[in-house]
């Protein structure tokens, strides 16, 4: 309620007025459980400070951190890969646009000053640089008001956030650094925090921040100071603000729902338990690729109050996060199983000024040494790369993966035994998507040489290499048959030509089996006649079986036929019973 009265106050003094005299007949004698508030002129919107607890840290220690503001982003913010020049804090006065230096005596009244993680449970940044539109003393947590406020100074602002925002900025903090880069890519984490999350999301008391870099190469076209380009901005190109990050809002100050919008970046792990802030983003990364090696650039961070000078705002830089691409490494290719990549040149390449020496680490806090630049397994591993001549020290994770090239295979085999309808069909994923295949058999046959998939084959082992031009996988596949079948004829004779014709019994003895050859009659149920009348010599009959898979197998019998002897008793007679023997 009391944040609602304060924004009126700005636009309708007269509301403020008639609301003042319901409140002191509506809450005669009562507590104002949200915050207490006492509005002067020159002081603090809110009477009551932050609290004490699970909190950041923000010392009062000038002489360890730094007592001038070129002296905190050397000593905290910036990497030995930058080599700053001159820096300044302060603003642009809004009725002229001149600059005025605003780096007061008091530290903890500052708007920019050192901090850490203190006791906080819960923040992403350890320790770095904080930029404030209120004291940086007034940061530290747990929020035990419901929003808090430093009027800072009214004509504070800064031109570049004003054309983001189109509004009228107040309290700006604005801390300008020309830097040298080593690389040609320049980058620093940080975290947005405001004390208008959630209650403000949706209109149009947004406070506002951005980073504008400007320099050689640098063409922003936004009408930003010097052509600048702004790095404050999510990937999808939207500008970070209480408006652009925050979840779905059931009702906001006005009591209407406001859609959620950019949630991923939004910070739902109560940031107010850690700083005054009410709410902020997740940790981020600047960045801008495209510098000149060597060349002088300006980074000017600006946040401001949008619109009044209600309820501050955050931004938390992380400790040499700001930083330059001194060196350049890229992922080896996958990892065969069973091989070693190696993690030397042309993986690694430096930039304009750091030619090496490289050093090899198994962990990121480089305390491992890795004695050779290989790597035997997949993995993190990590390269340190230090310049004699700038001091810069650089620490990169090389990611060593598997290749992810696999195979499998369905096969059919031979239906027969001695057939060659076997078959096999290879599903090969991964790698490089192009591969060649070798195949090879030492008892099989029937291979086509170069494809992917195999037919008529007859009974074997084969076994095949696929290679996607860095890595391969094998596959052997072992193609069965059915044994053969049984079949046997039976043994006859040998018999006389002039003998009754036999039966031939063949095994097994079904209708699947047919009988053939010379004197020979089927019966159509395994056996047959075999009549020997006007044979002679060996003859040969053939016992043919079929199963029920249509596999065949035959098997014959040689019979011996014998021409029966030709006996001629002659010829006498007639005589008569009384004569003597003849």
């Amino acid at each position: 309620m009391f944040k609602i009265i304060t924004k009126l106050f700005t636009s309708d003094k007269r509301f403020l007025i008639g609301l003042f005299l319901i409140l002191s007949f509506s809450f005669y004698g009562q507590e104002i459980t949200k915050e207490r508030v006492g509005y002067s002129p020159d002081k603090s919107i809110n009477t009551r400070g932050p609290g004490t607890g699970n909190s950041i840290l923000v010392p009062n220690n000038d002489a360890q951190y730094g007592s001038t503001p070129k002296e905190l982003v050397e000593n905290i913010l910036a990497s030995s890969c930058l080599t700053i020049g001159d820096v300044r804090f302060g603003y642009y006065r809004k009725d002229n646009n001149n600059w005025s230096n605003n780096f007061g005596a008091v530290t903890l009244d500052r708007q920019l000053g050192y901090f850490n993680d203190g006791t906080a449970q819960n923040f992403a940044i350890d320790e770095g640089l904080l930029l404030s539109t209120g004291k940086i003393r007034n940061a530290m947590g747990p929020s035990v008001s419901g929003s808090f406020s430093d009027r800072m100074v009214s004509n504070a602002g800064d031109p570049d956030l004003r054309l983001i925002t189109g509004r009228t900025m107040y309290d700006a903090a604005v801390l300008e650094i020309n830097f040298t880069p080593v690389g040609t890519k320049i980058e620093f984490q940080f975290v947005f925090a405001s004390d208008e999350y959630l209650e403000y999301c949706g209109t149009q008391y947004e406070d506002a921040f951005g980073f504008f870099l400007s320099g050689p190469g640098i063409a922003g076209g936004q009408g930003y100071q010097n052509n600048a380009v702004n790095l404050a901005k999510l990937p999808n190109g939207d500008p970070i603000t209480i408006n652009t990050i925050h979840p779905f809002v059931a009702s906001n100050i006005n009591g209407n729902a406001v859609p959620a919008s950019n949630p991923a970046y939004y910070a739902n792990n109560n940031i107010n338990v850690s700083t005054e802030f009410d709410g902020g983003t997740v940790i981020l990364t600047a960045s801008y690729t495209g510098l000149i090696s060597g060349q002088q650039y300006k980074m000017k961070m600006a946040i401001a109050d949008a619109s009044d000078q209600r309820w501050d705002a955050g931004v938390f830089l992380k400790a040499k996060s700001f930083t330059s691409n001194a060196l350049v490494v890229n992922n080896p290719a996958p990892l065969c199983i069973g091989t070693t990549t190696d993690l030397t040149a042309p993986e690694v390449t430096a930039g304009s000024s750091l030619p090496g020496p490289y050093t090899y680490w198994r962990n990121e806090a480089a305390t491992i040494p890795y004695e050779t630049p290989t790597a035997a397994t997949a993995g993190t591993y990590y390269i340190k790369a230090v310049d004699v001549e700038s001091g810069c020290i650089i620490i990169k994770p090389v990611i060593v993966t598997n290749s992810n090239l696999d195979s499998s295979f369905t096969k059919i085999d031979v239906t027969c035994f001695g057939g060659n309808n076997g078959s096999i069909n290879l599903s090969v994923t991964g790698g490089s998507g192009t591969y060649t295949y070798i195949w090879s058999t030492n008892n099989g046959s029937g291979l086509t040489q170069g494809v992917q998939d195999q037919s008529g084959l007859s009974a074997g082992t084969y076994n095949v290499t696929i290679n996607d031009g860095t890595c391969e996988t094998q596959e052997t596949v072992v193609i069965t048959q059915p044994n053969q079948i049984t079949v046997d004829a039976g043994d006859y004779g040998p018999l006389c030509d002039n003998v009754s014709p036999i039966t031939l019994t063949g095994t097994p003895t079904n209708s699947n089996g047919t009988w053939s050859g010379t004197g020979v009659t089927d019966n159509g149920d395994g056996t047959a006649s075999f009549d020997p009348t006007g044979l002679s010599g060996s003859v040969t009959v053939t016992y043919s079986y079929t199963d029920g898979s249509s596999c065949s197998n035959s098997d014959t019998a040689d019979i011996l036929v014998n021409t029966a002897p030709t006996v001629d008793a002659g010829d006498y007679g007639p005589l008569c019973d009384n004569v003597s023997p003849i």
